[in-house]
């Protein structure tokens, strides 16, 4: 979900729409630079392979 409040009046919407989000473990941005960084994350996501490493290998 994507909310990105402006202007007088939206503080009300905001929080409810938030507050639905979570209750329902529904990820949400709520700013364009948010919304930004989630879009060039799944852009790397599709084009790369995931690779998982434990702390230990990542410190050594």
């Amino acid at each position: 979900m994507i909310n990105t409040p402006v202007g007088r009046g939206v503080r009300a919407d905001g929080w409810l729409i938030r507050t639905a989000a979570v209750q329902r473990s529904i990820p949400i941005i709520t700013t364009t630079a948010g919304f930004n960084a989630a879009v060039e994350g799944i852009r790397f996501l599709q084009s790369h392979e995931l690779s998982i490493k434990s702390l230990q290998e990542w410190l050594a």
